[in-house]
């Protein structure tokens, strides 16, 4: 695969879970493998807060946010 769209893992409930979850995935990965973070609460019960996808968009090999919750681009310009 060219790379990943990967949501968060149900349960995570701090901006560090949710941060440590990505850093994990670069880190079993090498970084080689790009992600598109997946931003969707509904599915993942998972709030991804803006502080969180900052932190997050600076991983490699983030090279993007896929921001699905109603209304949007407020999180999504903020980050």
């Amino acid at each position: 695969a060219a790379g990943v769209m990967l949501l968060p893992m149900q349960g995570l409930k701090t901006d560090d879970s949710v941060v440590d979850f990505y850093e994990r995935y670069a880190a079993d990965t090498g970084g080689r493998v790009p992600v598109c973070v997946q931003d969707d609460p509904p599915v993942s019960n998972v709030n991804l807060t803006v502080s969180a996808g900052k932190r997050i968009s600076r991983i490699e090999p983030v090279i993007m946010l896929k921001h699905e919750p109603v209304p949007g681009l407020q999180k999504l310009t903020r980050v």
